[in-house]
Formats: structure tokens, C-alpha cells, sequence
């Protein structure tokens, strides 16, 4: 229509030029309208867009507002039943037909492989495609909220046939519109009448944009509008949403046949209750039916995403033309999402277009708590409206808007959050915030259920090999819980769900809609990163404004002020400023004396409380040096009359290995560096009585003891904290307050942290640098190294060629890795409460690195300077300091740590390059005065360390939550302290390379 002082009721009549499949046949009038049921078709052409369309308009019994009749309501909800019954049917035939198919072609119907053969995908594609488009067909002709099931099914690309995407796809904006007079009807009853609409429209599209399950949307000019000060505003091109005539009552008696079916399918099997979804859903569909609302909802999100930097458009309503049935708002250009024509025509980077629309609805989430639980791909155009950036995201349709409260939307983003980081403590305390209530008792293959479902995307071109190997792998699991739960054949698992929260619905239906578009856009997108990162932003949050981190260096650090504190102060601002430290302590000591103390940083990634000098960290397998002071100190007193000693003469029960002495375990070469359990759960691993008993009288050596060295990165505690207290009588605990000087360990827990220790307060948590996780790949089904291009097609056959016993046995190996040892391969297994508070010092003592510190101070300290008796005699100290040698060293001397298996000496190592005295970790230094020095300490995991050189009285601590096999921040902190020194330090601890090493000035 072209731009005119306003519109008439002729000038809308004119573009509607025929009714009926004659083109001769009159014009139908509003009085005739009131009497259409449905079936009549309508030639249409817009001046506007010069597009003629032809459509078969939907009407049910049109008076008034368009109520549907009391037969009508009858006649849809016979129809609803008996195409679901019709879908039932056919399925359940063709899995009889598939099944005699399998038998006349020989195969094996146990064999899931055998859905691959040309003749059963043909028979299953033809019946998807009659199935599909058999609800295609009652969808345009039901309409109402069986449209959004449509575009809900379509939306799904990771899981649903593409026979099924092929044909509802039309459902996403292609509804056959209703008739202009119609919807010309409810714009002049929501605007005030004609006169009205003429004042505030130049002109007014009779052809829709688009039309959908609720409204269809019209391109309209507005007037020029007098904005005082002789000033008028432009036309404007907007676009008006109209809602369809009476299809709010379609929409809640369509919920009601959902609810009846539901209910059904309830009775048939308890554990199939859906109830509870449907009545969340009804309610929040309730709201929709007013634009009202949903103008409410576009403003906020608008709102909320402007205060980002995601380039992303959300239209501006117009606020005096807002209605229950209208809504007028912004025009916006743009084409649909899935387009993939027009994708690749205007150069759309797909990556870029899919991380702009989940990182918007990551903020509305888990920031706003207020988000879009319609994220269709009709509802999401391509801007084509942004000049030299194709790939702006818009979002449309904010009627079905979900709003969370604050203590909810904490607890999904600490859900995504907790997902992303393998945090299994907070990943339960989302559960208990949020309400959901799980049976299985098995937090790790929660957690891996958690990433699975959240994880990467998967590309569309590999959707149904994933789908279907994911389906064998729940087929082998619940096989496996069966027999684990002593059920027989036939009879079903329980539910594992006994509770959760009706917020949930709607963030599963965001989770899969946004999955299932990446899917379809065929992009593997990691989804759960960008989840979490907004999510971190909420979880920091929640902490009290007055308990949060003010500076980088807390305040306390001030205090010494010494050239090696103040270079360090500075190159923490870099190393921050890089993202290579969360939070850290460092501690140097020298004759005693504090030359360094500096906390910095925060708790964690998602604790924005500030690390202080008596900030808890789990320093990880630095206190196995602290373990060796304590063995050490036993034979320095004759309670341990050899090193040579065979165990067995301090602990009986070891006597089944006489050939282990007590310097074997000091050194790591007693051969029972990997001696766990069979089938032994991460409760059995954290249980100390159990597990000495256990490598006492269970384990076997897989070597001859002292002929190799392997690193005992768990074992170590139960054998050296087992003899301590074999030789004391008392837990090894006790030995420690004998011995250390009261003062030194405030701040130091070898036998698991106490309960007044507070989670949030006063512990580090840990977290891995993400290049370099140790991967949990068993547990990523979708990662690379499981998509179909790069898997073996000879694992599958020899799959198949398994016996049942065989299966059976992998079956129990699935669920074996979310038990036991392969979950300590995980550093963010260290977080969990119960994991702080067992005994197991050679992998969980928690310290602070003023502690430590002190700790190795004590026992290298020389009397001469009046600093009291040391912990260690020199010649203990000596004795200690002697490398071991052995035959072999293959695991001490491997290349990497990668934690690629499930071997702990090598995934719990920090560097393999460094070697072994009894028990301490030595580094051979080159002192100011250029003679050698060699130091006694111990690494920890990540990067947490202890170095003690007794030639200089130095020790420095260095503790950290941030892990990596290669700290950037580590090597750049003790480059600076033993340049400050005037030490070189061995190749064994890599450092930032310092040109002039400076002269150490002695006190």
C-alpha cells in the first residue's frame, strides 16, 4: 500500500481482491465472516511487497472474538487422539515389519547395527515420512498449541529424523495465515476503532511477514507524530503482531488434551508422569495470551542485553500501541536463522551467529533471570540491517518468557557452572537449591550425565551416529545398574528422579532448543563454556558485597617491604592481567625471618572472596614431604632402627612382602605404586583404616622392590602414614604436634581439614587451566576423539561379535569409571567436602604457604643462630638429600603428566624430571658463591611447591588454585625469587630466564 494520509476501511479492502478459488467471485464482507467455518481460500497481493499469495484461511466459527463452538472444541480433541493413536499404531507395526525384515535377512535383532542395513532405514524413513507429514497436515488444521509442538520437534536436529525436520521445519513462521478482514477486525477493536488506526498508520501490509501458533505479524508505517518545539518524528516502518481470534481458547483446551493424554500414559507406567510439565507449561502459556506482558518482557531483555558487549538486536515495542491482542513494535530486517541459503548468500559466520545467540541467552539465564523459552529458529532472524557484520543475531517473540527467582537462578548458574569445572560438591549443592532430588546415589556419573547434556554440540551430519551410540552406552549402563540393583529380566529400573524443581522444564527446553539449532546449523559449538561463564558472573555475585576481594593483593602483603615483595607485587598485576593466576600465596623465609608474604587474588574462579596468608589450599602432593619429616624423624630417634629394615618388622601385616624395606618406600620403588581395591569406589580410596589394611596385607608389588623407581602418588600416605603409625600406636597426626614447633603450622591439615572449617570462607578452590584439563574422556561421549570420523569401524563389529558375558563385564566397566580411582585422576574431585576431610596426605593436605613455610624452616634451621634444635639433624638431613638410584626410572623420567590414563603416578605428577632422595624431591641449585646445593621439598599438583636450600636457610612456598602441568605464573614467580636470591635454579624447576643473576646479600 503506498504511503497515504491514513488508511481507510477501502484502503484495506482493496488489497483483498478475491475470495474464494473463482477470481471472479465478489468480496466476502465482514457480516459473511461471521459465518465461515474454514476452507475458504483467499488471492491476496501487496503493494507493499508486490507478493500474491493465495491461502486457504483457518476460521472456526468467527463471531465476536472468535470462540470456537462447543462441536468444534468436540471435533479437535476426537482429531487429537486419533492422529496420536494413528502415529502409536503405525510405529509399533513398522517395529514389527523392521523385526521380520532383521529375521529374513539374517540378522541379529540384539544388534543394534542392524538398523544401519539400506532395507531398515528405507522401511523406517518411509514411516517417518508418513508419520511427519501426517502431523504437518493436523497441525495447520488444529493450529493453536500444537503449532508450538510442531516447532518445539522441529527445533531438535540433535535427536529427531530428519524426515520429521524436513516437514515440520515450514511450522516455524509458515502457517497459512488468517484472512485480512480477519485480523483487520481485532486491530481496529485493540486500536480504538478505523478512525483511530487511520490517525496513528500510514499504511498497514495486508500480506503477513509471518504467521505463527498464537498471532501473525504485518509490516505497517506509522504517522508522523508532532513532537512539540515544532519538531515531528520520521515514519517509522514497524511491524504489528496480531493474535489470532479465539485461539486462546484453543490453546488452553489443547493443554487440556495434552494433560488427558499425559495422564494415560501416567496410569500406564508411574514413571512416564509428565503431569507436572504440563501444568508449569500452562501456566506460563496463560501469560502469553497477553502482548501486554510480553511487551513487559522484550523491554526488560532489551534492557538487559544492551548492558553487554554481545552484538545482538532485540526490538523496541511502541509503547502507546501495546494491547492484549496487539503488539506493535520495531520492523527489523532480517531472514530466519535456518536459512541456510541465504547463510551462505550474505557470508554469515556461523560460529560467530550461534556464540552471540547463546551467550544472549547465558545472560538472560543466568544473569537477568528473565529469558525466552521459545528460542525456535523462526523466532531468531540474521540482521541484514548491520552494516560490515552479517552475522547480528535478532530476537523475536518474548510471549513465552520465563522468570526465575534469585535463590533458582543461583542455583542452575551454579549447576552450568559446577557442570563445566567437574566440581562435584557444588554440582550437589545446585541439586539441593534448586529442589531435584536424584535416587542413584552416584554424584560422578551425575556430573557426567551433566556434561553430556550441556556438552559440545554436535554437527547435524553426525547426530545420528552420536544418537545412537549414546543409546547403546544408556543400554549397557541401565543393564548394568540392573544387575548391580539384583533385578531379573523384565523388571525396570526405578526412576532416578524423585523431585525437581518446575523450573527446570523450561531451562531443558532452552538447553535442547539451542542445542538442536546448533545441531541443525551443523556446528560443533561448545555450548557448556559459554553457559558457565556467565553463570561464574552470578555465583560471584552472590557473595556479600563486604566479604568480596577489593585489589588484587590483599592488604596485609603491604606490611614487609623488601626489592624481591615489591617485584613480585608488580609482576602479579601482569601475570593477573594475563589470566594465569586466580589466587596464590607466596612465602619466603630466610634464617627464619619473612622476606616475602603475599596473598592475592580470590578463593576461586566463582568465589570472589579474597585469598589471605591464612587462606586454606590443597597443595596436593607437597605434603608427602611432611610425611617424609616424620618417617625420617622416627629412625633419627632408633623407633626405626634401619632404613633397610624390612616394613614387616614395624607392621606385622605386611609380612606377606619381607622383601620391602622401609627405604623402599621412602624412594617410591616398593612396586605398589598403583595397588588398589578391585572395583574400589572413591569411599573405599578416602577410607584410611580400609585401604592400610588393604596395602599391608592385599597389595602384591608389580616389580621387584628397589629395582624401579614409579612415583606413589596415592599410595604413599597409606604406606609411609601407615608405618608411622604401625611404629607410634597413635595416628600418624599425633607424631606431627610432637614434633613440629607450635607455631609453625596454624594453618596446616595432614589428616583432613576440621569441621569448623568453612567451604566458602576459608578454603581455596581448586580449578584446572582449561588447555590443560586433565580430559575426562570416558566420560564425553561427544567429544572429538568419539565423533563417527574418527572412530574405527572394526570396534563396532568387534562389539558385535561380543558374547553376552562380555558385554556384560563392559557394561560394569561403564559404570566402574564414575566410582573409584579413575575420579582421583580428576583434580576438581579435590574440592568435594568429604574428599578435604579424609586422610590422605599424599594427594589432600590443605596448608597455607606461610605454613609450609615454617614447617621446612624447622628442619633446616641451624642452631648456630640460636633458632632452636631443627626437626632433622644434619646428618638425617644428608642422608635425606642422597639421590636413589635404580635400574630403571621409566615413570619418574617419562616425558609428560598428561593424566592422559588412569595411572596416578603419571596423571597426579606435576614434572617427572625431578628425582628422588628418601622421600623429598631433590633440585640441585647453583648458589651465588658457584657451588652446588641441593635442596629437599616437594611439588604438588598444579603447581603448589616447597624448596628448601639448608646451605642458605631459604625456604620458599609458593601456593596456588589455579592449576597447570605448566605454570606460567609459578615459573615467573620463582624466576624472580631466585634471581632476587643469586641462585640458578635446575632445569628440574623451570623458571623465567634471568641474564644476570643477582648476588645474594647475606643478613
Amino acid at each position: 500500500m503506498p504511503p497515504r494520509s491514513g488508511p481507510t476501511t477501502a484502503d484495506f479492502d482493496h488489497h483483498t481482491t478475491t475470495t474464494t478459488t473463482n477470481e471472479n467471485t465478489p468480496l466476502t464482507t465482514r457480516a459473511e465472516m461471521n459465518s465461515v467455518d474454514e476452507g475458504t481460500t483467499t488471492t491476496t497481493k501487496s503493494e507493499t511487497t508486490g507478493r500474491v499469495v493465495t491461502t486457504k484461511t483457518r476460521l472456526v466459527s468467527v463471531g465476536g472474538t472468535g470462540q470456537p463452538s462447543f462441536f468444534k472444541k468436540i471435533w479437535r480433541r476426537v482429531t487429537v487422539f486419533s492422529v496420536a493413536l494413528e502415529v502409536f499404531v503405525r510405529y509399533k507395526w513398522a517395529g514389527f515389519q523392521a523385526d521380520r525384515q532383521k529375521r529374513t535377512l539374517g540378522l541379529d535383532l540384539t544388534d543394534p547395527n542392524s538398523d544401519d542395513h539400506p532395507e531398515i532405514l528405507r522401511l523406517w524413513s518411509e514411516v517417518h515420512t508418513r508419520n511427519a507429514n501426517n502431523l504437518l497436515v493436523n497441525i495447520q488444521r488444529l493450529e493453536g498449541f500444537w503449532v508450538k509442538v510442531g516447532q518445539y520437534l522441529s527445533s531438535r536436529a540433535d535427536v529427531m529424523p530428519s524426515e520429521y525436520l524436513q516437514a515440520l521445519s515450514v511450522l516455524q513462521d509458515s502457517m497459512p495465515p488468517r484472512s485480512w478482514e480477519e485480523t483487520y477486525r481485532t486491530i481496529t477493536e485493540e486500536f480504538g476503532g478505523e478512525e483511530s488506526v487511520q490517525k496513528r498508520f500510514v499504511s498497514i501490509d495486508p500480506i503477513p511477514l509471518a504467521t505463527a501458533s498464537l498471532a501473525q505479524v504485518h509490516r505497517a508505517t506509522l504517522q508522523e507524530v508532532d513532537g512539540g518545539d515544532n519538531t515531528r518524528s520520521r515514519r517509522q516502518d514497524v511491524v504489528i503482531k496480531v493474535q489470532h481470534r479465539g485461539v486462546a481458547q484453543l490453546m488452553l483446551q489443547d493443554m487440556d488434551n495434552l494433560a488427558v493424554i499425559l495422564n494415560l500414559l501416567a496410569k500406564t507406567d508411574p514413571e512416564l508422569d509428565f503431569n507436572p510439565v504440563i501444568k508449569e507449561y500452562n501456566q506460563e502459556v496463560r501469560k502469553e495470551l497477553d502482548f501486554r506482558t510480553e511487551a513487559k518482557n522484550m523491554k526488560e531483555v532489551k534492557e538487559l542485553l544492551e548492558g553487554t558487549d554481545i552484538d545482538v538486536i532485540v526490538p523496541e515495542s511502541v509503547p502507546d500501541l501495546v494491547t492484549e491482542r496487539c503488539l506493535v513494535m520495531e520492523f527489523c530486517e532480517g531472514f530466519p536463522v535456518r536459512d541456510i541459503a541465504k547463510l551462505e548468500e550474505y557470508n554469515v559466520n556461523r560460529e560467530l551467529l550461534l556464540e552471540r545467540v547463546c551467550a544472549a541467552w547465558a545472560v538472560q539465564m543466568h544473569v537477568g533471570g528473565i529469558f525466552n523459552a521459545d528460542p525456535h529458529t523462526g523466532n531468531i532472524l540474521v540482521s541484514t540491517a548491520v552494516s560490515g557484520d552479517a552475522s547480528v543475531p535478532v530476537l523475536l517473540d518474548f510471549g513465552l518468557t520465563k522468570r526465575l527467582d534469585p535463590k533458582i537462578k543461583l542455583a542452575f548458574a551454579r549447576l552450568m557452572y559446577a557442570s563445566h569445572e567437574n566440581d562435584i560438591d557444588s554440582l550437589m549443592r545446585s541439586f539441593d537449591e534448586m529442589g531435584l532430588k536424584l535416587n542413584n546415589q552416584n554424584p560422578f556419573e551425575d556430573m557426567a550425565n551433566m556434561r553430556r547434556g550441556f556438552g559440545s554440540t554436535v554437527p547435524v551430519s553426525e547426530a545420528k551416529e552420536v544418537s545412537k551410540r549414546t543409546r547403546v552406552d544408556m543400554q549397557r549402563r541401565n543393564e548394568a545398574r540392573k544387575t548391580d540393583a539384583g533385578l531379573q529380566k523384565g523388571q525396570k529400573l526405578r526412576s532416578p528422579v524423585d523431585a525437581w524443581p518446575s523450573e527446570l522444564i523450561f531451562f531443558g527446553r532452552v538447553t535442547n532448543m539451542l542445542r538442536g539449532m546448533c545441531s541443525r546449523l551443523d556446528i560443533r559449538y561448545p555450548y557448556l563454556q559459554t553457559m558457565a561463564k556467565f553463570a561464574r558472573e552470578t555465583i560471584n555475585e552472590s557473595v556479600p558485597a563486604t566479604e568480596r576481594a577489593l585489589d588484587l593483593i590483599y592488604p596485609s602483603s603491604t606490611r614487609i617491604s623488601t626489592p624481591m615483595q615489591d617485584r613480585l607485587i608488580e609482576a602479579l598485576k601482569d601475570i593477573n592481567e594475563e589470566g594465569n593466576m586466580v589466587g596464590l600465596q607466596i612465602c619466603v623465609l630466610r634464617h627464619g625471618e619473612e622476606i616475602v608474604n603475599i596473598a592475592a587474588g580470590t578463593m576461586g574462579i566463582a568465589n570472589s572472596r579474597p585469598v589471605t596468608p591464612s587462606t586454606l589450599f590443597n597443595v596436593f602432593s607437597v605434603t608427602k614431604g611432611i610425611l617424609t619429616i616424620g618417617l625420617l624423624r622416627l629412625v633419627q630417634d632408633g623407633r626405626i632402627k634401619s632404613l633397610d629394615d624390612p616394613v614387616y618388622t614395624y607392621w606385622p601385616e605386611f609380612e606377606s612382602k619381607p622383601e620391602v624395606t622401609v627405604r623402599h618406600l621412602l624412594a617410591h620403588q616398593s612396586g605398589l605404586a598403583n595397588s588398589f581395591p578391585e572395583d574400589a569406589t572413591i569411599d573405599t580410596l578416602l577410607d584410611w583404616s580400609f585401604m592400610t589394611k588393604f596395602i599391608a596385607d592385599k597389595a602384591v608389588s608389580s616389580h621387584i622392590p628397589g629395582e624401579e623407581t614409579e612415583y606413589h602418588a596415592l599410595s604413599f600416605a597409606w604406606l609411609v602414614g601407615g608405618l608411622i603409625e604401625a611404629v607410634t600406636g597413635e595416628p600418624y597426626e599425633k607424631l606431627f604436634e610432637e614434633i613440629l614447633p607450635t607455631n609453625s603450622h596454624p594453618d596446616l591439615f595432614l589428616a583432613g581439614i576440621s569441621d569448623n572449617i568453612d567451604n566458602d570462607k576459608d578454603l581455596a578452590v581448586v580449578s584446572m587451566q582449561r588447555d590443560n584439563v586433565i580430559d575426562d574422556k570416558n566420560q564425553n561421549s561427544h567429544s572429538k576423539s568419539s565423533s563417527p570420523q574418527n572412530k574405527s569401524n572394526n570396534s563396532t563389529d568387534e562389539e558385535d561379535n561380543e558374547d553376552e558375558e562380555t558385554k556384560k563385564e563392559k557394561a560394569k566397566k561403564v559404570l566402574d569409571k564414575y566410582r573409584g580411582l579413575q575420579q582421583l585422576m580428576n583434580p576438581s574431585i579435590f574440592n568435594m567436602r568429604k574428599v578435604r576431610e579424609a586422610k590422605l596426605p599424599s594427594a589432600n593436605g590443605h596448608a597455607s604457604a606461610v605454613s609450609l613455610a615454617k614447617v621446612f624452616d624447622a628442619v633446616i634451621r641451624d642452631e648456630t643462630n640460636y633458632r632452636g634444635e631443627p626437626i632433622l639433624s644434619p646428618s638425617t638431613l644428608e642422608l635425606a638429600r642422597t639421590p636413589s638410584r635404580t635400574k630403571t626410572s621409566s615413570s619418574v623420567n617419562s616425558d609428560t603428566a598428561d593424566g592422559s590414563g588412569t595411572n596416578p603416578s603419571k596423571a597426579l605428577r606435576y614434572d617427572d624430571r625431578i628425582g628422588f632422595g628418601l622421600g623429598f624431591e631433590l633440585h640441585e641449585f647453583t648458589l651465588s658463591n658457584g657451588k652446588k646445593a641441593m635442596s629437599i621439598g616437594h611439588n604438588g599438583l598444579g603447581g603448589s611447591v616447597v624448596i628448601a636450600i639448608p646451605e642458605e636457610q631459604i625456604v620458599v612456598s609458593f601456593t596456588l588454585n589455579l592449576l597447570s602441568m605448566d605454570s606460567v605464573a609459578r615459573r615467573r614467580i620463582l624466576g624472580i625469587i631466585f634471581d632476587e636470591l643469586g641462585c640458578i635454579a635446575p632445569a628440574s624447576i623451570p623458571v623465567i630466564h634471568v641474564e644476570s643473576p643477582k648476588q645474594l646479600v647475606t643478613k
